[in-house]
């Protein structure tokens, strides 16, 4: 007898991230045997059997049931024309080993949202896992591969929540209350030239594919943390905005960090499955007359009014209302994000994911490599211990590079 279908709904954080791949590689030099990693993979898949469901557009959701239910599993590749030299810090090179996750075939409801390769090398492994963004962040992301370790190596695990019905609700506001707090909170209204720009600076952006990585050693941040009494976020984004403005030749700027919200919105466990992250920007301008120290400083302490406020609480759920309701404003102005002279530096720390750390019982990879999300900016540490990338992306590498 079939048993009833299960579905998983996709919110307005969800649905943003659609046509969007998160995803991840590691150089192993040992990993466990390909049966012992499908066996964990089994047992971590059953905490999260939305994994295992298809996309249906009308609705909006994943479907499965346990009937038909196809496990996700590995797939094996042989490379041993490549050794790991060959391929550590050569990101174009490593991915071209595995074939792209088709987010179309996902949004047919033709593909599952996990899959996972593992191809072996001359003198060691690299393990590729890509998933529909659709259905997690980065926090989800990177919690599903320590609990797939920590599988492996025997260990039990807390499963994330997963429970879409804590996130705010889209009708918590009439249209009319929706109109009436975005205009009180002085939110940028979309008009259409500026939609227009933006998704010219996009189109733009698809030919721009370039990257340039920044290397800073944990010598100069701990020195920069010392002198500042900061953090290693404002450190960083000291120093990244010190190349980036200079070359812009502005002398103020402001900051926009991705956040993630675990932790900043009342009901919402902080172990939650899902998407919950989201930009946020400083109100503050910043000026280059300030030395590297003192802009870290004065950075850390715009971001700590934020995150200490109410305000990423009450803009998530504002704005969940406003995307359901059609209403075109957004709580900063987003073609910040994307323009070639942006007056805002955009910037996604990946550092407390700690993807250099992972570890299936026979030692951290030799090399993580980040996503390919369109982060202007990004934080990343690809070797345990070693130095922090700053990773400049599109207009902003075109930039770095002159």
């Amino acid at each position: 007898m079939r048993k009833m279908e299960k579905e998983w709904k996709l919110t307005s954080l969800d649905l943003f991230c659609l046509n969007m791949v998160i995803k991840g590689a590691w150089i192993f030099k040992d990993l466990p045997d390909v049966q012992a990693l499908r066996e964990a993979l089994k047992k971590l898949i059953k905490y999260y059997p939305h994994l295992t469901g298809h996309y249906q557009e009308k609705g909006k959701v994943l479907i499965w049931d346990d009937n038909y239910r196809n496990e996700p599993s590995i797939q094996t590749r042989n490379k041993p024309e490549f050794s790991v030299n060959d391929l550590i810090g050569k990101d174009e090179q490593t991915w071209a080993l595995v074939k792209e996750y088709d987010t179309k075939a996902f949004k047919k409801g033709k593909i599952m949202p996990f899959s996972a390769t593992l191809v072996k090398l001359k003198d060691g492994a690299v393990l590729f896992v890509q998933c529909a963004h659709a259905t997690m962040d980065g926090y989800s992301f990177f919690r599903l591969m320590e609990q797939w370790a920590a599988l492996t190596k025997g260990e039990t695990v807390e499963p994330m929540v997963v429970d879409q019905s804590q996130l705010p609700n889209k009708d918590a506001f009439t249209k009319e209350e929706a109109l009436e707090k975005v205009k009180e909170y002085g939110w940028t209204k979309m008009k259409v030239s500026s939609l227009i720009k933006m998704l010219w600076d996009m189109f733009r952006l698809r030919n721009v594919k370039d990257t340039y990585i920044q290397s800073v050693s944990q010598e100069e941040i701990a020195k920069l943390k010392q002198e500042s009494g900061t953090g290693t976020h404002a450190v960083l984004c000291a120093i990244a905005a010190r190349e980036v403005m200079t070359r812009l030749q502005q002398d103020y700027f402001k900051v926009i960090s991705v956040s993630d919200l675990r932790g900043h919105v009342f009901g919402v466990s902080e172990n939650l499955m899902g998407n919950l992250s989201q930009p946020f920007a400083t109100q503050e301008e910043f000026s280059l007359d300030l030395d590297t120290a003192a802009l870290a400083q004065a950075i850390q302490k715009a971001n700590d009014a934020v995150l200490q406020s109410d305000t990423q609480e009450r803009n998530l759920r504002l704005s969940v209302c406003a995307s359901h309701y059609g209403l075109p404003y957004y709580w900063m102005d987003p073609c910040a994000m994307f323009s070639d002279k942006p007056e805002s530096l955009y910037i996604n720390n990946q550092l407390k994911f700690r993807a250099c750390d992972l570890n299936f019982g026979t030692g951290k990879p030799l090399y993580a490599f980040p996503n390919t999300l369109s982060d202007t900016v990004k934080f990343w540490q690809p070797v345990a211990g070693g130095p922090v990338q700053i990773i400049y992306w599109g207009f902003m590498a075109k930039l770095m590079r002159k």
